[in-house]
């Protein structure tokens, strides 16, 4: 059976995003969050008890995006120029 994410998709990706980074119009956001949320309930929890079933969770849920939010300090805006500093240190 053949793979539906080829190598050259990945290559292309790889390509597209280096593309990206080099293109001095985009901007890349950096955050820093809690490496172990705080809170009663874990997202895998939080899915257990509705499905009813243990799983490993998927990370394409809307629950997901809204923890990663909640564990999040704080963030920063960064260009280009600056992300160079930042990756020769």
């Amino acid at each position: 059976m053949s793979a539906i994410v080829t190598d050259q998709f990945r290559i292309l990706n790889a390509n597209n995003f280096v593309a990206s980074v080099e293109d001095t119009n985009n901007s890349y956001y950096v955050f820093l969050g809690l490496a172990n949320p705080t809170g009663a309930e874990t997202l895998v929890d939080l899915v257990d008890q509705v499905i009813g079933i243990q799983h490993p969770a998927p990370t394409d849920i809307f629950a997901y995006q809204r923890h990663s939010g909640d564990t999040m300090m704080f963030g920063k805006k960064y260009h280009l120029l600056i992300l160079e500093d930042l990756l020769e240190e």
